[in-house]
């Protein structure tokens, strides 16, 4: 990691950033985005189910997939928003270092919906790993940190995801105070 990006990280805010897809293939798209934030103490998130483009295969939707985060092709179709609105809600939470346990997935997915849209957001990705141990200075509270992780569930949904990361930031933060 690179000194600018200590720099980015240790000077702006950031937000944890979960996404789900219709599969772990390559060429598999979003479907649904999750951002979470410390805001005073208190966790607050809030996640985007994204409705399937037109141009994005089917064949590429895996019932594996949608076992694990319980979202349907149906419920997307539905109840989905479109691209456009779901970057529109995207850009008022994108407000510095994204955090995400799995940066490379998650900018495969941001890379899918940019390439759809003539504004594609900008955001900084930093593993929630790195971004832990540069944020965190105290042993014992890193260690909370994975612990409260290993304690709770994965609910594979993305809001709760960036929740649960969230939170294991904060439980990790608070001891430090």
């Amino acid at each position: 990691m690179s000194a600018s990006t200590a720099e980015v990280v240790l000077n702006n805010p950031a937000y944890f950033l979960d996404l789900e897809a219709s599969s772990l293939m390559p060429g598999s798209w979003p479907i649904e985005i999750g951002v979470a934030s410390v805001k005073d103490g208190v966790v607050v998130s809030d996640a985007r189910l994204i409705q399937p483009h037109t141009s994005w295969s089917d064949d590429l939707w895996s019932a594996e997939s949608e076992a694990v985060h319980g979202i349907t092709l149906e419920e997307l179709e539905k109840t989905g928003s479109s691209i456009e609105e779901v970057l529109a809600w995207y850009d008022t939470v994108n407000i510095g270092v994204a955090v995400s346990d799995n940066p490379e997935f998650d900018a495969r997915w941001l890379g899918c919906l940019a390439r759809l849209t003539r504004t594609p957001p900008r955001v900084r990705l930093v593993d929630f790993d790195t971004y832990v141990m540069m944020t965190l200075k105290d042993t014992a509270a890193v260690n909370k940190v994975f612990r409260h992780l290993e304690q709770c569930a994965v609910p594979h949904r993305a809001g709760e995801d960036a929740r649960r990361m969230a939170e294991a930031w904060l439980v990790g933060a608070a001891s430090e105070s």
